[in-house]
């Protein structure tokens, strides 16, 4: 993938319950290798060969399907995506949840100086409205430079636009 390609990392699509591809969505995923991990009548899990995992949960009120990054990628892999998001979208729904990621390579701790000199204030407009940008912010190992991540607007609440800048070597190394 280039580095100047967008994709899909996280997805939610809700459902009213009368009116769900519940069992469709299951019968497709399983049709792709997918195994039935867990079910009950909240939650279902879906674990592919890799251990990444589909959720789809329901409530008397709604249904959702939630695809991290990982089985996303692998769908995008195997050209199985766009049939997984006809599937989904044959059904009335709403997107709930949709991050959008860009991989760039470039080291971190240059990415976050630059912005420092640009917002020296804190703040950033990431819409019409200033967002304040939050550092969480560790040492790496393996040079010991300060990197991590920079949180653009809310992470909670009711926002809708949020954005994230982290060093994903770092994220990995700790993760690991």
């Amino acid at each position: 993938m280039k580095y100047t390609e967008v994709f899909a990392d996280y997805l939610c699509v809700s459902y009213p319950p009368d009116n769900s591809p519940h069992f469709e969505v299951i019968s497709h995923l399983e049709s792709l290798g997918y195994i039935v991990d867990f079910m009950d009548d909240k939650l279902t899990v879906l674990r592919g060969v890799n251990d990444d995992a589909i959720r789809f949960e329901t409530s008397l009120t709604w249904h959702k399907i939630s695809i991290s990054g990982q089985p996303l990628r692998l769908l995008r892999e195997s050209q199985e995506l766009d049939n997984l998001l006809a599937l989904l979208g044959s059904f009335p729904h709403r997107v709930t949840r949709l991050d959008a990621a860009l991989d760039v390579p470039r080291d971190t701790p240059v990415v976050f100086r630059s912005l420092d000199r640009k917002y020296p204030t804190g703040f950033i407009n990431l819409t019409r409205k200033k967002s304040k940008i939050e550092k969480v912010i560790s040492v790496r190992d393996s040079d010991g430079v300060l990197s991590g991540t920079y949180y653009i607007g809310s992470r909670g609440g009711a926002a809708k636009t949020f954005a994230r800048i982290y060093d994903k070597q770092l994220e990995m190394f700790e993760k690991r």
